[in-house]
């Protein structure tokens, strides 16, 4: 969630904890938020989502369960808000004065993975049983949360992309009905690119998508030293290259958060990947990218405030690149979702009919298949 590739597992653990926390943010202050207009104020929310096209399609809001917020005060995080803010939609929306009129549809993301983090578990003292159980808790918080909010709100499902027990989990999870597709975060689960079994293994999980026809959510940065762009490449090739019909976001423009020089080279690579499979295709491959956490008002958790330099190569990278292979997500809970949007808008110059293709359309395959697969669908294992 911020660009911390080069620092080291520990650093880039409480990094990853305090993005989703907000832990540094006062109470009633937004991280990405450094305008003269204030939140608070319905006026100034209606006046936004007007700007903004109208409500949002919002493709990145974690929600936590009860063990990630109790594992994380046990190494040390601090939370600023109450824990219903983090564990609940509706009580997340009606402290950031939320409603339908802001947001229109939700894509849920858990926060299990982050079991997959061995000096996290190392630290809780935890064995693979009690890891096990406490991915499943997360995903199970999560599904209910947004069969909370059927007409708004769907889940994924995460596991840690090496665990032995990832694919079994996601097997478990897809069968809420509320359930759509699945998260795979390779820095939180240990991947590295340069490793062929990693690649492999997340390949294999990513082939399991394809097969249950359930689209991806990639938090693609591995945050590891020494990894390039070559590295990346050569994943997309082979992890996305066998399923031309399978529906995948990149978090974070490929990155961790921000829009410095790593991110800015593994967006265009990702962009030049899929000019090159596009050309060989009988149609355009369904791979999106998300720009949440990717411009910054503010510094936030040790990376700089985005600079007028980084605002105007996103806008001529995403302008080349065409809107339709963008997708609006605002990593929150610490950001506010109506000013990331609002952000990107002004970076972005967008025009009245540009914002709203960018804010307010969803990748259909993320909400379509709730209606697509009932409540009975059987998931199924090769």
């Amino acid at each position: 969630m911020r660009d911390v590739r080069r620092q080291g597992a520990r650093a880039a653990r409480v990094v990853l904890a305090l993005a989703v926390l907000g832990s540094a943010c006062r109470p009633g202050k937004d991280a990405s938020s450094a305008s003269a207009v204030s939140l608070d104020d319905p006026a100034a929310r209606r006046t936004i989502t007007e700007r903004l096209g109208g409500p949002l399609v919002d493709h990145h809001v974690h929600i936590l369960g009860p063990d990630v917020i109790r594992d994380w005060r046990a190494v040390g995080v601090n939370f600023s808000r109450p824990d219903s803010t983090y564990t609940s939609v509706a009580a997340w929306m009606a402290s950031r004065g939320l409603d339908s009129t802001h947001v229109q549809a939700l894509v849920l993301v858990p926060m299990a993975q982050l079991y997959g983090d061995a000096e996290f578990v190392e630290a809780l003292k935890i064995d693979a049983t009690a890891v096990q159980a406490r991915v499943a808790r997360e995903n199970d918080h999560v599904a209910r949360e947004a069969a909370q909010h059927p007409t708004r709100a769907v889940a994924l499902c995460a596991a840690p992309v090496l665990a032995d027990f990832a694919e079994a989990e996601l097997v478990r999870c897809l069968a809420h009905p509320q359930t759509t597709g699945i998260k795979l975060h390779l820095a939180a689960s240990g991947v590295d690119l340069r490793e062929p079994a990693h690649v492999t293994r997340t390949a294999a999980l990513i082939a399991f998508a394809a097969a249950q026809n359930v689209p991806v959510l990639l938090h693609l940065d591995t945050q590891q030293r020494g990894t390039e762009t070559t590295d990346v490449r050569a994943f997309l090739d082979r992890a996305l290259g066998p399923v031309a019909s399978l529906p995948v976001i990149i978090a974070h423009a490929g990155g961790s958060g921000g829009y410095g020089a790593w991110t800015r080279s593994v967006l265009r690579t990702i962009l030049a990947w899929r000019d090159s499979v596009d050309a060989l295709g009988p149609a355009p491959r369904p791979v999106y990218i998300d720009l949440s956490a990717v411009l910054l008002d503010e510094p936030s958790e040790g990376v700089p405030a985005s600079t007028t330099e980084e605002r105007a190569a996103l806008r001529v990278d995403v302008r080349a690149a065409g809107l339709d292979r963008f997708a609006f997500g605002s990593d929150s809970p610490v950001f506010h979702p109506l000013q990331s949007a609002e952000t990107l808008r002004a970076a972005l110059a967008l025009s009245s009919k540009e914002a709203r293709e960018l804010f307010s359309r969803p990748v259909p395959a993320f909400f379509s298949s709730v209606d697509a697969r009932g409540t009975g669908r059987a998931i199924t294992r090769d």
